[in-house]
C-alpha cells in the first residue's frame, strides 16, 4: 500500500438498539455514528479493507497528497475500499455522508449481513460523480430484513482515481428520509406522471391498510432493477401521505432473475412465502420476456397464500441493448425472438387483467419522463442498465404517486 508514511482514522461506534422495532429505534443526526472515519490514522488497523478489482489488480492507497479535512484520506484507482462492519436494524433508515473527489464515475455501495456473517443478496449501489474538486455526498440506505451489520464500500471505475474522505453513517428517522428524497427530487426535472383513476380495485386490503394505519408488509420479487426501485424512501413517503401507517419493505431478489426462475422447485416458498407478504409487487427486466412465467408466479402464490399482486414492467435499462442481448442468447430464430421481444409489453398487461393483479406500466412512465427531461439517460443511470440516486428517485416517486390519493 502507497502510504507516503501517513495515517488515517476511523472510529467505529456500536450502538445498542431498543428493541421494538425499527421506528422504536428510529435516530437522527444528533445519534452517535455507527461509522466515522477522518482518515487520520492507518485504516488498516481500524477494520477497513482492500478489495481487488475484476481483473485481480489492487491500487487502494493511503495518502496526504488530496486530503479534504485534516491530512489525510484514501484513494483508489483499481479495486475498492471496503469499511468494518457497522451495526443495522431491520426497515431503519440510515445517513451515508462522505465527501469524494473522482477523475470519472465509481461507485459508493452498501452490503449487507445475517447473523451468520452471509451477505444477503439485496444491496445498495449508486454512483460517485466525477468532480474536479471535493464535493460532499449524502444518501439513504434502508437496513433489510434479518441484517444485523452492513459495510460501505468505494469503487473507482475505468481505472479513474477516486478519493474519499470523512465518512459517516448515523441512524435516520424516517421522516428525514422522504426530506432526503424531497430535496434530491428538488433538483431533478419534474415528473408529471399522474396515476390512473380506478387503480387500486385489485389491493383492497393493501389500501385498507395504508388508510386505516395498519403494518403493512410489502415484497418485491424479481432483478437487481426491482432492487434498484427499492432503493428508494418511496414507503416513507409513503407512511408521510398515510399518518400512522407502518411500511415494511422486503427485498426479495436475485441479480438477472425473473419469474422463469422463481415459478421453478417452489422457489415461491424461500422468496415469497417466507416473507409473508401482504402485498407482492413482482417487476423487473429479467423474465426472458415469457409473461407466462409470471402468470404461473402469480397462481402459486394465490393458492397458498391471501397477499395482493402488483405486476411492474421493467425499467431504466436500455431496451435497445436487452433486446439485442435477448434475440443473441435466446436459442430461438432470431425472427422468433423478435416476435417474442415485441408482444411482451402487451402479454404482461394481459396477464395482468387475466389474473386480476394490478399493473404499473414503469417502462412506459420511465421513457415517457426520459422524453421530457431534457438530460441525457446516463445522467440517471450508474450504468447502461442500473439506476443512480438520481434514476430511484423517480422510480420511488412513481410508487409513491401510484398508492397516494
Amino acid at each position: 500500500m502507497a502510504s507516503s508514511g501517513i495515517a488515517m482514522a476511523v472510529a467505529l461506534v456500536v450502538m445498542v438498539a431498543a428493541a421494538g422495532g425499527a421506528w422504536a429505534a428510529d435516530g437522527g443526526a444528533g445519534e452517535a455514528p455507527l461509522l466515522s472515519a477522518d482518515f487520520e490514522t492507518d485504516p488498516l488497523q481500524s477494520g477497513w479493507k482492500h478489495k481487488a478489482g475484476a481483473n485481480g489488480s489492487l491500487s487502494p492507497a493511503w495518502t496526504d497528497a488530496e486530503a479534504h479535512g485534516g491530512k489525510r484520506c484514501i484513494t483508489a484507482a483499481e479495486g475498492s475500499w471496503e469499511s468494518p462492519a457497522f451495526p443495522v436494524m431491520p426497515f431503519q433508515f440510515y445517513r451515508l455522508e462522505f465527501f469524494s473527489k473522482a477523475a470519472g464515475l465509481g461507485y459508493w455501495s452498501v452490503f449487507f449481513y445475517n447473523e451468520k456473517g452471509d451477505a444477503l443478496a439485496s444491496d445498495c449501489y449508486a454512483s460517485v460523480y466525477e468532480s474536479e474538486g471535493w464535493i460532499r455526498n449524502e444518501t439513504c440506505v434502508r437496513g433489510r430484513l434479518n441484517a444485523v451489520t452492513a459495510r460501505a464500500c468505494f469503487t473507482p471505475l475505468d481505472g479513474k482515481r477516486l478519493f474519499i474522505d470523512d465518512v459517516s453513517v448515523r441512524p435516520m428517522e424516517r421522516r428525514a428520509a422522504a426530506e432526503w428524497t424531497d430535496a434530491l427530487c428538488a433538483t431533478l426535472p419534474p415528473l408529471h406522471y399522474r396515476p390512473p383513476k380506478g387503480r387500486w380495485q385489485l389491493i383492497p386490503k393493501t389500501m385498507e391498510k395504508l388508510r386505516h394505519g395498519a403494518k403493512l408488509r410489502i415484497v418485491l420479487l424479481g432483478d437487481s432493477i426491482v432492487n434498484d426501485t427499492s432503493n428508494s424512501p418511496w414507503d416513507a413517503l409513503l407512511e408521510r401521505a398515510y399518518p400512522g401507517a407502518q411500511i415494511e419493505v422486503v427485498i426479495s431478489v436475485r441479480g438477472g432473475t425473473g419469474c422463469q426462475y422463481y415459478r421453478q422447485e417452489n422457489r415461491v416458498k424461500e422468496y415469497v412465502f417466507g416473507y409473508a407478504p401482504d402485498l407482492l409487487v413482482v417487476g423487473g427486466i429479467s423474465h426472458g420476456y415469457d409473461a407466462e412465467a409470471i402468470r404461473e408466479v402469480v397462481r402459486q402464490v394465490r393458492a397458498a397464500s391471501g397477499a395482493e399482486v402488483l405486476i411492474m414492467s421493467g425499467a431504466v435499462a436500455n431496451a435497445e441493448r436487452c433486446r439485442a442481448e435477448f434475440v443473441k442468447h435466446s436459442g430461438l430464430p432470431a425472427e422468433k425472438a423478435e416476435e417474442k421481444v415485441a408482444a411482451f409489453p402487451e402479454r404482461i398487461k394481459a396477464v395482468a387483467a387475466e389474473e386480476k393483479c394490478e399493473f404499473l406500466d414503469m417502462r412506459a412512465i420511465w421513457d415517457e419522463y426520459m422524453k421530457g427531461a431534457a438530460k441525457p439517460e446516463e445522467w440517471f443511470r450508474r450504468d447502461i442498465i442500473h439506476a443512480n440516486d438520481r434514476g430511484k428517485q423517480i422510480l420511488g416517486r412513481v410508487l409513491e404517486r401510484f398508492f397516494t390519493p
